[in-house]
């Protein structure tokens, strides 16, 4: 945490007066890089898929100033440009973005659905499909709990990787 008399910098915040009233903006220390995961990087595919409207949403969140949120906005899609996502895809992630209430964007996601907790392998995405895929079979089964009205949250742990082995 860094303070002086015109502004406080604690984590990724800066707290700073304005016009006699508190004002946040986003901070990033002069040492920080871009280190946004690579659109090709071997994540599961909906983490890569949602990582820039979520870090748009943080950009919004985190600014009560318009014309900081437009400046941190460009230079967030100029890093996502410079990790391999297309242009394609951050116009649609910033419309949601958009389009979604600023009250929804600080919320919390329901914890009332069924976690499925697993190592993420190659074969992930197969599991997952296979769940999907007979899903209704699932749900018409009347002996099981009533977390199975929903599709279970899929949850990746790291696997081992050659690090661990060395």
């Amino acid at each position: 945490m860094t303070t002086n008399d015109k502004q406080i910098d604690f984590l990724d915040v800066r707290l700073y007066k304005e016009d006699g009233k508190i004002a946040y903006t986003l901070f990033n220390k002069p040492t920080d890089r871009n280190t946004l995961l690579h659109a090709e990087s071997h994540h599961p595919k909906h983490l890569i898929n949602s990582l820039p409207q979520s870090q748009f949403m943080r950009v919004i969140r985190n600014n009560s100033n318009m014309a900081n949120t437009q400046l941190q906005l460009q230079d967030m899609w100029d890093k996502f440009l410079a990790r391999g996502y297309k242009h394609r895809d951050l116009s649609k992630a910033l419309d949601r973005c958009y389009e979604m209430p600023l009250q929804i964007t600080a919320t919390t996601v329901s914890t009332e659905r069924l976690v499925f907790p697993t190592t993420y392998t190659t074969i992930s995405n197969e599991i997952k499909q296979s769940v999907d895929r007979n899903w209704r079979i699932l749900q018409n089964d009347t002996s099981l709990p009533p977390q199975f009205k929903q599709r279970p949250m899929m949850c990746y742990r790291r696997g081992s990787n050659l690090r661990d082995l060395l």
